[in-house]
């Protein structure tokens, strides 16, 4: 005798049942049915079942992209909770965890090391490489890689936000980039009319870029964009809340840092304060930049990408003969 089992009609319990039998009658209950009916039922749940199945999967595979958004979010605010629980036991901390300060300290390291430090490890490096170029490359890279262990915690956030809206972020440049760009060229036609010359650093960095082309383009394409925004915009950033007070300031410094040759040189005439404007209009472009989109790596991309611009359209026109 074959034993097969089917499932009460009524109450849903487990019978064991002759196969060659036609009716059942539930030992639970006490109700009686027939095995085809029972057969018949229970081929109805089971596929009824399956079908439930595959609509809660149907319905859980269409949230998915919702789920994996909602998760992400909430995994990369955990995440950023625990770097910053973390990062307070550290000496090197991001700026918004450290004192106002030890902001204010590191901010006079990045003013002051910019006068001092390179021209320091210049002659160090001097003593052994003979070459003055090759000196002054290395001594400004050494200095940014000072600079880049002060605020390291910070710039590598930073690209990450500059490379994760890459598309947004140059957008936001551009957009301040093209204002600055029209505010300097106003004050240097303005400037150029009325005193009927250019600044002294212009002319420092042509005749730089004409007699020693590549050392200039590496300083002026790579070395001064990195360097000038991390301690013009990066340095600045964390002691001054205030968006346009914060523009201005980097703009105005930005601007004087390059009138500072003529000061050093004992040079300095009171015209030289004009050609503050020009390069304070792109200071303030570029701090605007990197407030809007949260990264300094924006400005540095904009700063390289002018000098850049500048630097060939320079050699172009001497080279040419234009």
């Amino acid at each position: 005798m074959k034993i097969k089992e089917v499932k009460c009609k009524n109450c849903g319990a487990s019978l064991k049942i002759d196969e060659q039998s036609k009716k059942a009658k539930c030992e639970y209950c006490k109700t009686e049915f027939l095995l085809e009916d029972a057969e018949k039922d229970g081929y109805e749940f089971e596929k009824g079942r399956l079908k439930a199945q595959v609509e809660l999967f149907n319905e859980i595979t269409r949230n998915v992209p919702q789920f994996n958004s909602v998760f992400n979010k909430k995994k990369k605010k955990l995440d950023e909770i625990d770097d910053e629980e973390d990062d307070q036991s550290k000496i090197f901390k991001y700026s918004k965890n450290r004192k106002w300060y030890v902001n204010l300290i590191f901010c006079l390291i990045s003013f002051i090391g910019l006068l001092v430090i390179p021209s320091i490890i210049y002659l160090l490096l001097n003593l052994v490489i003979k070459n003055s170029n090759v000196c002054d490359i290395l001594a400004n890279i050494i200095f940014i890689l000072i600079l880049y262990l002060m605020y390291y915690k910070d710039l590598n956030k930073e690209f990450k936000i500059f490379k994760n809206n890459f598309k947004s972020n140059m957008k936001v440049a551009f957009k301040y980039y093209i204002v600055g760009m029209m505010g300097m060229v106003f004050f240097n036609l303005l400037i150029v009319t009325v005193l009927k010359d250019i600044s002294s650093n212009e002319s420092q960095v042509r005749e730089l870029l004409f007699n020693d082309t590549i050392f200039a383009l590496i300083s002026i394409m790579i070395i001064a964009p990195i360097s000038e925004e991390i301690i013009f915009r990066k340095s600045l950033q964390p002691l001054i809340k205030n968006k346009w007070v914060y523009a201005i300031c980097c703009g105005l410094l930005f601007g004087g840092a390059h009138i500072l040759t003529n000061i050093l040189n004992n040079a300095f005439v009171l015209s030289d304060l004009f050609y503050i404007l020009p390069y304070a209009s792109l200071g303030v472009s570029f701090a605007l930049m990197d407030y809007d989109t949260k990264t300094t790596v924006t400005s540095i991309c904009i700063h390289a990408f002018h000098n850049s611009f500048t630097a060939i359209l320079l050699l172009i026109t001497y080279f040419g003969g234009i």
